[in-house]
């Protein structure tokens, strides 16, 4: 790098961390990797990482606590989700109705366990995966954790139990599935960003 390429960046970021709007602190560290980023094309190893904690940060403004990087790059590539609406998550069967269209007009498959049926949540996530999908569940309880632990992607509800929470790669705080989609098209952005990059 050579100082005017440091200086540049600094001298931007500055400027939007004394004159932008708030919260100016987040657009100045936002536009001081972006002028990096594109400045100079070593600051290209940059990208990736600052598009990831980028879609992370994304993620818990909307209620969406994501793990890692690697739960974010996961979840663009999934193709099929197991949502457990045994519990508490299917009694609001419209908002249930609405996530399961969104999530198929995504190209999801989505599959429901039956309430007592004899196949675990665990066995149809090791089916689905045997297949050579790519597997998400969404569950709150205490019984799903095998189950979140066993998917490629786990995701909890915020308000399930500590054990759910802690299997899980992402936590909705808010405790909708409409989370479940938002986490899935924040996922995608952040790894067509990537690619642009």
């Amino acid at each position: 790098f050579s100082p005017p390429l440091i200086f540049l960046p600094i001298l931007v970021s500055m400027s939007w961390s004394t004159l932008g709007p708030p919260p100016s602190l987040v657009y100045a560290t936002s536009v001081l990797v972006t002028v990096l980023v594109v400045a100079g094309p070593r600051a290209l190893g940059l990208a990736t990482p600052a598009s990831l904690m980028a879609g992370v940060s994304k993620g818990a403004e909307h209620g969406i606590l994501i793990r890692s990087g690697q739960a974010l790059e996961a979840a663009a590539r999934l193709d099929a989700i197991v949502l457990d609406l045994t519990g508490p998550i299917g009694r609001d069967e419209p908002s249930v109705a609405d996530a399961v269209a969104a999530l198929e007009r995504l190209g999801l498959e989505v599959v429901t366990p039956v309430k007592g049926a004899r196949r675990r949540k665990t066995d149809v996530v090791h089916a689905l995966q045997a297949a050579g999908k790519r597997v998400a569940l969404v569950g709150d309880g205490i019984n799903d954790a095998p189950a979140l632990a066993q998917a490629d992607i786990g995701i909890a509800m915020g308000a399930g139990t500590d054990v759910a929470i802690e299997a899980a790669d992402i936590t909705l705080v808010k405790g909708s599935l409409r989370g479940v989609v938002t986490a899935i098209q924040l996922s995608r952005a952040t790894m067509r960003n990537i690619k642009q990059n």
